[in-house]
């Protein structure tokens, strides 16, 4: 595998091949892909590679709304529009797009690199704020922040700079 690209360039640019994209095809008007994931993909610390990734990228990387990414070009319409990106199963990727886009096995070649159509969710996951959402109780001057690990942190009440301090202790639920 070459990078993270879904698929490559093969004999100096004249034909386009496997990258973690085994297969693919579209429909008669090329405006749906279907892309079909090798199997047996790992990440290096030994999790599979699966259409997961690949959602987890777009959904929650190029499409959220506080920390967006502009769309690459092999996830856009000829007319600008954003694909709609969906996953049947483990191994199925569907692109749908609002329009015929009959290049995309060439944008999705030219992504070597350069655009990461996969990475990490069971990782990266762990990070981002849609995932991590931490509730907070306030008892007198104190607050308890609970995360999703089921761990929880207390804070001491506000110095006179309005600061807060947390305190030595964290306490397992």
């Amino acid at each position: 595998m070459y990078g993270r690209s879904p698929l490559r360039w093969l004999n100096d640019g004249l034909d386009i091949g496997p990258g973690v994209v085994e297969s693919w095809e579209s429909n008669d008007d090329a405006s749906e892909w279907t892309l079909h994931l090798r199997e047996g993909l790992k990440w290096s610390d030994g999790e599979p590679v699966t259409a997961a990734d690949a959602l987890y990228w777009w959904e929650d990387m190029v499409l959220d709304e506080v920390h967006t990414a502009i769309p690459p070009d092999s996830g856009r319409s000829g007319s600008g529009k954003p694909m709609t990106l969906s996953a049947p199963d483990d191994t199925t990727l569907l692109l749908t797009f609002d329009s015929p886009t009959p290049l995309t096995p060439a944008l999705l070649a030219n992504g070597v690199n350069t655009v990461d159509w996969f990475v990490p969710k069971h990782y990266l996951g762990r990070f981002h704020p849609k995932y991590t959402r931490r509730s907070r109780t306030r008892t007198g001057s104190r607050t308890t922040t609970s995360t999703p690990t089921g761990s929880s942190i207390r804070t001491a009440p506000p110095s006179r700079d309005g600061t807060r301090r947390p305190t030595a202790r964290v306490a397992r639920s």
